[in-house]
């Protein structure tokens, strides 16, 4: 009777095995030389069987089936394969290296920024002469404010001006006139510089009357001192001939002072010449007086005659002096005129083409500063404005390459274009004031003006550093068609910052969490 499978073999009542199993002695089966006594152990022996097919052995018993079937190769093949795999990766992991990408948005722009036209004093627009799309050339006239009130300012500074400067060259006239001997009340200016007909006959008028004035003067000093020169003189002639009299009278008298001592005169003779003497010293005392005053009357006129020159010719210095610096500070508000009146044309400031244009009506009102259009430079080199985050900032630097990708065109597409970092930013500015430098290039860097505490606070969580990258080319493929890229399009670029193992790529989380395991905050 054939035994069912995976049934247990009975076990003999006397201890014998099984049928077709044998116990022997553990040394041996008895034959040969006797060896030392071990304990007896019973030893399972499986005599040989023939090799079973499959369906046989699925009527084995579980352990004997487990025996006697084969290790499918293809399992082993499987886990030789896994263990070779896996100490490649392992291998790869530590052997190599992966780069590590610092990724930044921005924006193509002109080489030198797109340039923003913008009026430096308010006005009513008279003439537009370009629009949007319209190419022009450096200095041509793009938009014309009305210049009648800065024309009319000019002209009345210049005005003033002349009238100066004609100032000027009429008091150095007079100061030389002034010094001369005697005055020459005709002298002529001699003009020079660009002054009005009108302006010259007036200021010649006035250095004739000035010069007249000053001659009649000195005319009439002059005069004064001849005259007292004349007095003096007589005064002298007579003193002379007083003191001849005196002398005369005063020997007579004399002679009737003898007379009278030895009585052959009269008393009364001799006290009417002893009388005329008195009277003669006292004229003679009067004509000295006379004569003294004539002489100090001389160098009073004489000084008044010098004080009368030097005073014409010191208020002239003044006037001149302050001509002058009146001149000078004419002279600058003259050329702020000029200035204000070239202002009133809006020109290009470079070749390129008209964008952005917010002049759109004649007689429309502009303020100053106000972004009125904008000129995008003419075929000139593109380079890429990109912003870092903070924490990348440290890694990167200028010469290292980069990876552009255009957002307008997707890059699993089109591709991608190869670049390089040429400058990289010394400080950092907050990400929103970025973002409107990249709206509107004609802010300045500091236009975000004054922060508060918590506004300062918060930039310094949103801190970003410019880049600038210059792309190796500035086209895309486009169905075998090359595309040149303009300016304003946005783009993202990984910028290559440094290369590091995979595996310690793969083990950064774990040492991360190592390193704050264990901590309180």
């Amino acid at each position: 009777m054939t035994q069912q499978p995976n049934q247990p073999q009975r076990q003999d009542p006397a201890g014998r095995p099984p049928q077709g199993l044998s116990l022997v002695p553990a040394g041996g089966q008895g034959k040969g030389p006797k060896k030392p006594a071990r304990p007896n152990l019973l030893v399972l022996h499986t005599p040989h069987q023939p090799d079973r097919d499959e369906g046989d052995r699925e009527f084995l018993p579980a352990a004997l089936a487990m025996i006697e079937t084969p290790v499918s190769p293809a399992r082993v093949a499987f886990i030789y394969v896994f263990c070779a795999m896996f100490t490649a990766l392992l291998a790869w992991s530590y052997f190599g290296h992966i780069d590590v990408y610092a990724t930044a948005p921005g924006k193509l722009q002109a080489l030198g920024r797109t340039k923003v036209v913008q009026p430096l004093v308010s006005g009513q627009v008279q003439q537009i002469y370009f629009h949007d799309g319209d190419k022009v050339k450096e200095g041509d006239p793009l938009v014309q404010l009305d210049p009648t009130q800065a024309l009319a300012s000019e002209a009345s500074i210049a005005t003033s001006l002349a009238d100066l400067r004609a100032q000027v060259q009429r008091r150095q006239a007079a100061m030389t006139a002034g010094r001369a001997t005697p005055i020459d009340t005709q002298t002529q200016i001699q003009w020079t510089g660009d002054i009005p007909q009108a302006i010259k006959d007036r200021e010649q008028k006035n250095l004739t009357a000035a010069l007249t004035e000053l001659s009649a003067t000195l005319d009439n000093l002059q005069a004064q001192r001849t005259v007292k020169v004349s007095t003096r003189d007589k005064y002298a002639a007579n003193i002379k001939v007083s003191q001849q009299q005196l002398d005369v009278i005063t020997e007579r008298t004399k002679m009737f002072e003898t007379l009278w001592q030895k009585g052959w005169a009269s008393r009364a003779t001799y006290l009417d010449q002893q009388q005329t003497l008195l009277q003669t010293q006292s004229a003679l005392t009067a004509l000295e007086g006379s004569l003294a005053d004539a002489e100090a009357a001389i160098p009073v006129l004489d000084a008044q005659i010098v004080q009368t020159r030097e005073g014409f010719i010191s208020t002239n210095v003044d006037a001149l002096t302050t001509a002058q610096r009146q001149e000078d500070s004419t002279e600058q508000d003259l050329i702020k005129a000029q200035e204000t009146v070239k202002n009133q044309t809006l020109r290009a400031p470079i070749d390129g083409t008209v964008e952005a244009s917010a002049v759109t009506t004649v007689g429309q009102v502009v303020n100053t500063g106000a972004q009125l259009m904008q000129v995008v430079p003419t075929d000139a080199p593109l380079e890429i404005e990109a912003y870092i985050l903070n924490t990348d900032a440290g890694f990167v630097r200028a010469g290292q390459n980069a990876i552009i990708k255009v957002d307008t065109f997707p890059y699993t597409r089109y591709g991608t274009i190869s670049g390089k970092v040429v400058k990289v930013a010394n400080d950092a500015i907050p990400g929103k004031q970025a973002q409107n430098q990249q709206n509107n290039p004609s802010l300045p860097p500091s236009a975000s003006g004054d922060l508060s505490i918590t506004t300062a606070a918060q930039n310094n969580q949103d801190l970003v550093f410019p880049v600038i990258i210059h792309p190796d080319r500035t086209s895309v493929s486009i169905d075998g068609k090359p595309v040149q890229l303009s300016s304003g399009l946005t783009v993202t670029v990984d910028i290559k910052t440094e290369s590091r193992r995979a595996l310690s790529y793969i083990l950064s989380p774990v040492a991360d969490v190592l390193a704050t395991a264990a901590h309180e905050r």
